[in-house]
């Protein structure tokens, strides 16, 4: 049985020009290893006004926080802070590398579990400091004392609940329950020496529209009770999630997905390595559960999303989010990571061999392994690009699609988990680019397994004649004379 269910990607400008120059592809492989993470900040800049425009079209106070947790490359850190904007950062090494690469300390934020050590270097520095408990606030206001400083918060809230009809928003590890929010408002009062309250913001593991608006209603409500206390609302911090379409076509999406299903139902031959279900499973021949991997093709995403969400209607303020932020002029903080680095860089590996398996099932390895390129260990649903070694070579149809295999000397150490498919069956020698790797895909869960080389990063950006040039890394610097 010939199948063909291709998930082609979205190429991005930068993308499409490196994918190009085949030979710049190579030499730099050749000479920094596979697998290998190429950036491209200039894609960056692009992606930062597609948000500050919308600001201005709303006529909106906005300021965005890059967070930074969504990729460790510095080249795109200083774009990103040469653009104007700030960071969101999740520990004491990324607060470090956030103020050493020209973040101004009033423009970084420190968020995510804390030390007492990243407590104390934040509340030293002047770093605004998102509270998820009321035991880390007393650890701020002792850190205050300590270094006779006047701390600046942001109090993250969660457990938030719709009005009318009972929703809650998804639980969350992250903030304090808006329940104990006049206890918190109280004790911030009394510790008004060493505290400088400047707004609210919520965490969630979602990009479901409707527990957004909930979550946004829920901080709308939050700047009402802050005011009986005396604190003065200066921010709204609504967090990431706002989507990035991976995939140039819905039908291929939709048509992958079918056949998933079908496959599960054994209606058709197997799609997945050992008939894993990414979540689905079957029982007395219906298929049960929930996908558990990220939406790869949305309609709307980016700023599209945003502006879909701040359109709806306060039940606290009986106004739009826009018209709310309009009238208060409370500056609406944003911590795009995926949507700020969409296109921004792809990562590139070598194919060291290609084979049957005893079954007859094709197995491409790649000198790379699955925590190089994967989300949390969830299934990448987007396909590779081959870059071909020999153009003149003869290409070889597949019948079928083929499962990408890695480096570790592990049966679980799969790229994919499911049969892709390839224009053509690659060669040893060639190279397949995952392209859209830059946020949480390329470095998140790498690691040096059985001594196995991690992923270097190269910056690539287009110079003043139009000429592709890269940079190692950390030696990219933004020039007034870069595009924007």
């Amino acid at each position: 049985m010939k199948r063909c269910l291709p998930l082609n990607p979205v190429v991005s400008e930068m993308e499409g020009q490196v994918l190009k120059d085949k030979d710049l592809v190579y030499d730099l492989v050749n000479a920094f290893g596979s697998p290998l993470n190429l950036v491209f900040p200039q894609e960056v800049s692009k992606n930062h006004k597609e948000f500050t425009s919308l600001f201005d079209d709303m006529e909106v106070d906005g300021k965005i926080l890059y967070a930074q947790k969504a990729n460790k490359s510095t080249a795109l850190l200083r774009e990103i802070i040469y653009q104007g904007a700030g960071t969101n950062n999740a520990s004491l090494p990324e607060i470090q590398h956030a103020l050493a690469n020209g973040c101004p300390a009033e423009c970084a934020e420190a968020g995510g579990p804390k030390t007492e050590e990243y407590v104390s270097h934040s509340v030293f520095s002047g770093v605004l400091v998102n509270i998820d408990s009321i035991s880390e606030i007393e650890r701020v206001v002792l850190s205050a004392q300590g270094h006779n400083k006047k701390a600046r918060i942001m109090l993250r809230l969660s457990g938030f609940k719709a009005e009318g009809v009972q929703v809650l928003s998804k639980p969350t590890r992250f903030g304090i329950n808006v329940d104990d929010l006049d206890t918190v408002c109280a004790y911030i009062q009394k510790h008004n020496a060493h505290i400088i309250f400047e707004g609210f913001s919520y965490h969630l593991d979602t990009v479901a529209f409707s527990e957004k608006r909930i979550a946004l209603d829920g901080l709308v409500k939050a700047v009402f009770v802050a005011r009986k206390y005396g604190l003065t609302t200066r921010y709204l911090d609504i967090g990431g999630g706002y989507k990035v379409n991976y995939l140039e076509d819905r039908k291929q999406w939709d048509r992958y997905m079918t056949a998933l299903r079908e496959a599960l139902l054994e209606k058709q031959p197997a799609l997945t390595w050992q008939g894993t279900g990414f979540g689905l499973r079957v029982h007395c021949g219906v298929i049960q559960g929930n996908l558990n991997m990220y939406s790869y093709y949305d309609d709307t995403v980016g700023r599209d999303y945003l502006y879909e969400l701040l359109k709806q209607k306060s039940s606290h303020a009986d106004m739009s989010f826009i018209e709310f932020f309009n009238q208060t002029r409370i500056t609406l903080v944003l911590e795009p990571g995926r949507a700020m680095l969409a296109g921004a860089g792809m990562t590139v590996a070598k194919v060291d061999e290609v084979r049957k398996n005893s079954n007859g099932d094709v197995f491409v390895r790649l000198d790379m392994n699955r925590a190089d390129v994967t989300i949390q260990d969830l299934e990448l649903f987007v396909d590779p690009m081959i870059v071909s070694q020999n153009e003149e070579a003869k290409k070889e149809k597949l019948d079928d699609g083929c499962y990408l295999i890695g480096n570790l000397c592990l049966e679980s150490d799969f790229i994919s988990r499911r049969k892709v498919f390839l224009p053509h069956c690659p060669q040893v020698g060639d190279l397949l680019s995952f392209v859209n790797s830059a946020a949480y895909i390329s470095d998140f869960n790498s690691h040096s397994a059985a001594m196995q080389r991690t992923a270097q990063k190269v910056a690539v950006y287009r110079g003043e004649n139009g000429k592709l040039k890269w940079v190692k890394d950390d030696q990219y610097w933004p020039k007034v004379t870069n595009e924007k």
